[in-house]
């Protein structure tokens, strides 16, 4: 496994399956909460970095082991036990209460999951290097 990427386990595709209160700091960011993620539970997906918003819970962005298909899904969906972190990862916390955790080199690509998902080829291809690499 690459030393940058982690793992999680997928416990429910939507947070319609998860406890009350668990999913109130989602409600403003997903509707409807039966919305499907197109996530497997108990599925293994690599965890590619994290952002907690203020007020707006944990966000994981993940990726299932055998592709390179990025998704930012709520962290309450998922388990994943203590691991270490390698790599140089980086933690970024602003006035707003976002805060941040990914792997140094991806964290240096400013707005990284916006370039990803407008096509960036470059950002697409480090992704694809740095999942590849595990």
């Amino acid at each position: 496994m690459t030393e940058a990427i982690m793992k999680a386990v997928c416990v429910s595709g939507s947070l319609s399956l998860v406890d009350a209160d668990l999913r109130k700091p989602y409600a403003g960011y997903v509707s409807p909460l039966d919305y499907d993620f197109g996530l497997v539970a108990g599925c293994e997906y690599l965890l590619l970095a994290l952002i907690v918003r203020g007020g707006g819970g944990a966000w994981f962005y993940v990726t299932p082991p055998t592709e390179v298909d990025v998704s930012i899904v709520p962290a309450v969906l998922f388990s994943a036990d203590w691991q270490r972190l390698y790599g140089g990862w980086k933690v970024k916390a602003d006035e707003s209460g976002v805060i941040q955790l990914a792997p140094e080199k991806l964290a240096a690509i400013d707005g990284w999951y916006e370039k990803y998902i407008e096509g960036d080829d470059s950002v697409i291809s480090f992704i694809r290097s740095l999942l590849l690499s595990k």
